[in-house]
């Protein structure tokens, strides 16, 4: 763009100082707007992209896999789990990746938990079931922010013993400050007020005394950091001599979603939602085909054409080679044809009359039945080949059959262990809770040496007012 700026001799001063003006505008645009280019270069990208993000920043996936643990107060569980998988954790898994997170928490969950039961961990995983729980945690540290603690470092931790004193050595000033309100309790006429809520995780122990009532540590940590593993041994110690009650509570670094960024979290994305946007170019295009200015890089600056076929990128070689556009042209026609052919399959109208019977069947068989579901519902054409040669199971045939007659045809119906789902109101996360009773019944049976079979009938057994399993969701 120089020689924009150069004036000659002969040119009027009038005009050259309109062209330097306009040569001086048009530099100082493209360097006030560097990504003019890129943009430019970049149009021709028709994917949209959409998130559905929650208020709060991103979670753990191995603090949110604790709270898979967490005991069901109608059921008068211990809460033991909690903390061996608290204990199982490695050293240093709170700085890990969300990839390597993922793997340490299933790592310290299997030992803990059934089949069934880690494959429904994962599904919590996956829609980040606990991740509401562990916000909840965060906003009650806030609240320990206001009595004025503080968290040093993002390995830190903080015990606040009876909503006060704000502690972050597991050394000599904790053993002060417990000792202090030791002694406080024992003047005291009643337990200590926390000054909290009673939200959090309470290591129980069968030998709690009045004494240690009266004591309250509230442990804020990231399980799996070295902190929380010094804090946990002396706190668990005294609470097995039921000397304090211990309580913990959630709390972790923020992970910045730009690096270096602290006011900006990395932002939580919500499971279970999409989003599908179909645009249709409508656009009529006037193309003179007499006039092939250009060769071969003038036919294929059309977006829709389609550049690669049957591994051969035409646009390319074209480019390459211009003097073979006729050859080249010629082999693209004609892979085309062959891949048309291959993909048509001449199948007759007689072959499709049990084509329902023999997806649902190849759908029965398959190892990953949703994922070919799925296939089916996107690609069917391209399947419909193989599927009309299957040979019909009868015994298939006849559940259909008899499925018809409470069934409506097109109707869409979801059953789990005999029981029907509401589709109506079916979300990701009252799905969870349904599978996660239906595991603990087929958990129960197994205790009593019923095997899955067996389990499985009694769960399938018809209510007594006649529906399947005890009732719908």
């Amino acid at each position: 763009r120089s020689h924009l700026l150069v004036s000659t001799p002969s040119m009027d001063a009038r005009g050259g100082l309109v062209r330097w003006v306009f040569a001086v505008i048009l530099l100082a645009f493209f360097i006030a707007s560097p990504g003019t280019c890129a943009a430019v270069a970049q149009q021709r990208n028709k994917a949209v992209h959409v998130s559905v993000a929650a208020p709060w920043g991103a979670t753990p996936l191995a603090l949110e896999a604790s709270e898979f643990f967490s005991p069901d107060p109608a059921s008068g569980e211990s809460g033991h789990l909690f903390w061996k998988y608290a204990e199982a954790l490695p050293a240093g898994t709170i700085g890990m990746s969300d990839k390597a997170q993922y793997e340490a928490a299933l790592a310290a969950a299997t030992p803990l938990l059934s089949a069934g039961q880690l494959d429904l961990l994962k599904y919590a995983l996956a829609i980040r079931q606990f991740s509401p729980m562990l916000q909840a945690h965060r906003e009650l540290w806030q609240m320990a922010e206001g009595l004025g603690c503080r968290i040093a470092s993002t390995a830190a931790a903080v015990a606040i013993v009876n909503g006060k004193d704000c502690v972050t050595d597991p050394g000599e000033p904790f053993k002060t400050a417990i000792k202090s309100a030791l002694a406080a309790a024992k003047s005291a006429s009643s337990t200590a007020d926390a000054g909290m809520h009673d939200l959090g995780h309470e290591y129980k122990s069968a030998n709690a005394t009045a004494e240690g009532a009266g004591v309250v540590v509230h442990l804020y940590a990231s399980l799996g950091s070295e902190t929380f593993i010094a804090f946990h041994k002396a706190l668990s110690r005294r609470a097995e001599k039921g000397k304090i009650r211990y309580i913990v509570r959630h709390t972790w670094p923020v992970r910045a979603d730009v690096p270096g960024s602290e006011t900006k979290p990395e932002p939580m994305l919500v499971q279970g939602y999409g989003v599908e946007m179909a645009i249709k170019n409508m656009e009529y295009k006037a193309v003179d085909d007499q006039k092939k200015e250009g060769g071969a890089s003038a036919q294929y600056d059309d977006e829709d054409e389609e550049d690669e076929v049957s591994g051969f990128d035409f646009k390319v070689l074209l480019q390459r080679k211009p003097e073979r556009e006729v050859e080249l042209l010629s082999l693209r026609d004609a892979l085309q044809s062959e891949a048309l052919k291959a993909e048509s399959t001449d199948i007759k109208v007689w072959a499709l009359k049990d084509l329902g019977v023999q997806a649902s069947q190849r759908i029965l068989q398959s190892e990953e039945p949703l994922r070919l579901i799925r296939d089916l519902s996107h690609n069917l054409p391209a399947l419909v080949g193989s599927i009309s040669r299957m040979r019909v199971n009868a015994t298939i045939r006849e559940e259909l059959e008899a499925n018809r007659n409470y069934m409506h045809p097109g109707t869409n119906m979801i059953f789990v262990n005999g029981r029907q789902l509401q589709l109506d109101s079916l979300t990701p996360y009252n799905l969870y809770e349904f599978v996660k009773h239906e595991t603990k019944m087929m958990d129960s049976m197994h205790a009593l040496g019923l095997d899955t079979r067996s389990s499985r009938k009694i769960l399938n057994a018809p209510s007594a007012g006649g529906g399947g399993g005890g009732g719908g969701m």
